[in-house]
């Protein structure tokens, strides 16, 4: 009896994703988009940020950190897998169409207000970074120094920013995506070799900061929290990805 009163609703439902499938042009992408979405999904989970886990740790300590580092990456990969879920239950494509579907079309305007907020800020405090990093730069491989920084900063956002802002498909990215993955796989390398160099200073260091419970446990859940967030583009990398 359960398993027939399953059928219709199983073969309803599938029915009702095959025509939202076709109502959305959505297909299934080839081998090789997908080995794009891959490749800039790593590069997301394993961005820059990821070199500001040792001072994570030396924030609190090794054993608190690092127990905070793993409560950090669960709550992080359950509300990633999270939209994941979402994205296929309702057939959307971005937050909005997600927040649409589960709340109402109207609260659809909320989401875009908070994602316009937050990347508003966030393309601010890139601006200044990009800006103070080529100013430095300029400098030190030219010997420019009176280059206008605003000219630094127009300069970056019509050439990167804007262009970057207004990519529907992530999957050209896969070339520096891979670069900035062989980067830190070198930089990892050098940490790992001057520690080994170095290993009775390391041994010291490790014994004097394996456990300290204090308040630069704060410091360390901020900053594991900004190294293991790829949530930005999450309905777009699931979209590539093929489900």
């Amino acid at each position: 009896g359960v398993q027939t009163c399953a059928l219709p609703i199983f073969a309803s439902h599938h029915l009702h994703k095959s025509a939202r499938l076709a109502t959305c042009g959505m297909s299934r992408p080839s081998v090789s988009c997908i080995a794009s979405a891959s490749v800039n999904l790593m590069k997301n989970l394993m961005g820059a940020a990821i070199f500001s886990l040792p001072q994570a740790l030396g924030r609190s300590s090794v054993l608190p950190g690092l127990i905070t580092m793993f409560g950090v990456c669960v709550v992080q990969a359950s509300s990633f897998v999270l939209i994941a879920v979402l994205c296929q239950q309702y057939g959307a494509q971005t937050y909005r169409g997600i927040c649409s579907a589960a709340f109402g079309q109207k609260s659809g305007r909320i989401v875009d207000f908070l994602i316009s907020t937050n990347s508003f800020f966030i393309c601010v405090a890139y601006q200044i970074l990009v800006a103070d990093f080529l100013q430095k730069a300029v400098h030190g491989l030219f010997g420019w120094d009176s280059v206008s920084r605003s000219a630094l900063i127009w300069g970056s956002m019509l050439t990167m920013t804007l262009p970057l802002s207004h990519v529907r498909n992530l999957s050209p990215l896969q070339y520096t995506s891979v670069m900035g993955l062989a980067i830190i796989v070198l930089v990892y390398l050098y940490i790992v070799s001057d520690c080994l160099e170095n290993l009775d200073i390391a041994r010291l260091n490790l014994g004097n900061n394996l456990m300290r419970i204090d308040m630069g446990i704060f410091s360390t859940l901020f900053l594991c929290t900004e190294t293991f967030q790829a949530h930005y583009n999450a309905p777009k990398f699931f979209r590539e990805l093929g489900f």
